[in-house]
């Protein structure tokens, strides 16, 4: 039986009072020991980290974060080191798995995958950075921000010497809230500036400085640093790609249409078929109205992506782009693919909702009711019932009972009762939607009788209720689309998709 390695959790922190002792807690079953450096707490973190079990540290914060995470590493007793920030929590690992990872003869650090919130945390990007590695003071990390330990690792090991994990670690340090409460943007700006004193050009330091205007909107400021980023690096560096795709999405925000041409074009030489690049270069189509081409470049963009919040919007500016052009089959097909992965956005659906209104649509509603889970779909009725989004309701409660049929039983009652509340809270505008009111409402006191019948047992091949059930939902949905639904048409938002600035 082999022995298990001593592993460190090495974490600095300063007023993290809300988040620390759950940090810990994602990774207590995993670590031998846990360091804490505070670098000028004033509120309860340091009692948290002690009573979760750390050995606490203090260090005078000397606008470095490499500095900082040096001095933790060096408090470090264990045979390896796992490096989380306190707004960082690890998703549950295997015990056993992660120890197996630990014996690898060749491997020296791994990469973990940082799945980050951004905005008020509907989307998320992704990042992979090396947050576990061998315990060796030869391995210590470099940067006064966005601090990295690859670079030492490889060194050396001859350019190797790391590996992959299929780990998570989900940070919610971008977060609107997150950043104002910390003040994060002030805090950054002023140890870029500090340290470009000792080295004006580096084009790292000058690459974070944009991508803190970035994210302050100050996009004319963050063009011009990574302009001075890109005249300093080689094209080998780990975040030339980003550089690139921030400054082009910055010229396109600015009006430099030519220039951000020249850039993707010249820029695609070096990273044939960039999904990132491919998504600008539809952008400057679209600046010239070329919608076809627009499409060609976007889903280029989507093969190369990985599925999540962000190809959930290009799948929808496709949809629109394909309404435009007049192509309603691929249209609804990116609504209801970018519906599936992002259920919570109802701009797709309610585009469906609008190519049935003018007789354009080929997707069946028993389709359509597969585009999510039941709870969810029942969590979305509940929250437009706060925002008084009454027809959206009465779809989505319609779709749900489909649903339901669609398993060939009804699942007890739950999704009736809600399209007969929903249709209750219902107020008719004129004569039409009282007299649509009244015929709906027979309706779903229809299917809900059915429904008890159908768990009292009563259905039989010579009276098949879950038939009728279904007939009637279709009939109630073509209804309400075209009486109490208002006309919904595309709506293009260039903003909406541009892809997410990050260091």
């Amino acid at each position: 039986m082999k022995r298990k390695c001593r592993v460190t959790l090495c974490m600095i922190v300063k007023n993290e009072q809300d988040y620390i002792a759950d940090c810990i807690a994602s990774v207590k079953h995993l670590i031998d020991e846990i360091v804490v450096v505070d670098t000028g707490s004033t509120d309860a973190t340091i009692e948290q980290g002690r009573a979760a079990g750390a050995r606490i540290f203090h260090y005078s914060w000397q606008q470095n974060f490499a500095q900082a995470r040096n001095y933790a590493l060096e408090q470090a007793t264990g045979d390896w080191i796992l490096v989380l920030d306190a707004d960082e929590r690890l998703e549950y690992v295997d015990g056993n798995k992660f120890d197996d990872l630990l014996f690898h003869s060749t491997v020296e650090g791994y990469f973990i995958e940082i799945e980050s919130y951004i905005g008020h945390g509907e989307e998320k990007i992704f990042d992979q950075v090396v947050r576990l590695f061998k315990n060796k003071t030869n391995y210590r990390f470099t940067g006064a921000i966005h601090e990295q330990v690859v670079g030492s690792i490889k060194a050396n090991n001859q350019g190797g010497g790391l590996g992959h994990t299929d780990f998570k670690i989900i940070h919610r340090g971008y977060l609107n809230n997150r950043i104002q409460e910390k003040n994060k943007h002030v805090r950054n700006i002023e140890v870029i500036q500090q340290a470009l004193i000792l080295d004006p050009y580096d084009p790292f330091l000058r690459y974070s400085l944009g991508i803190e205007y970035i994210q302050q909107e100050k996009i004319t400021q963050a063009n011009e640093q990574l302009t001075i980023a890109l005249q300093n690096i080689t094209g080998g560096e780990g975040y030339f790609q980003s550089v690139v795709v921030n400054l082009a999405s910055g010229l396109l925000q600015t009006g430099q249409l030519q220039q951000a041409e020249e850039l993707i074009d010249q820029a695609l030489m070096v990273l044939e078929g960039d999904s990132d690049l491919m998504l600008l270069k539809g952008m400057v189509a679209l600046h010239k109205k070329d919608y076809m081409a627009t499409i060609g470049f976007l889903e280029q963009c989507l093969a190369g992506k990985k599925e999540n919040t962000l190809t959930s919007s290009i799948h929808t500016f496709c949809g629109d782009l394909y309404a435009i052009v007049d192509d309603y089959n691929n249209a609804e097909l990116k609504y209801f693919t970018s519906l599936q992965l992002v259920p919570q956005h109802m701009y797709p659906l309610m585009q469906i909702i609008g190519l049935k209104q003018k007789g354009k649509s080929q997707l069946a509603w028993h389709k359509m009711s597969q585009f999510t889970s039941q709870q969810i779909n029942r969590n979305l009725q509940l929250q437009l019932l706060k925002m008084e989004e009454l027809p959206l309701v009465l779809v989505l409660a319609l779709l749900n009972i489909i649903n339901d049929n669609s398993h060939g039983q009804v699942d007890g009652t739950l999704a009736y009762h809600d399209y007969l509340q929903a249709v209750l809270r219902y107020q008719p505008t004129d004569e039409l939607t009282t007299i649509v009111k009244e015929y709906i409402k027979y309706s779903a006191e229809t299917m809900l009788l059915y429904a008890r019948m159908i768990s009292a047992k009563c259905e039989n091949v010579f009276l098949p209720i879950a038939h009728k059930i279904v007939a009637i939902s279709n009939d109630n949905l073509d209804v309400i689309i075209r009486t109490i639904c208002p006309t919904w048409i595309p709506c293009i938002k260039l903003h909406k998709i541009l892809p997410h600035a990050k260091a």
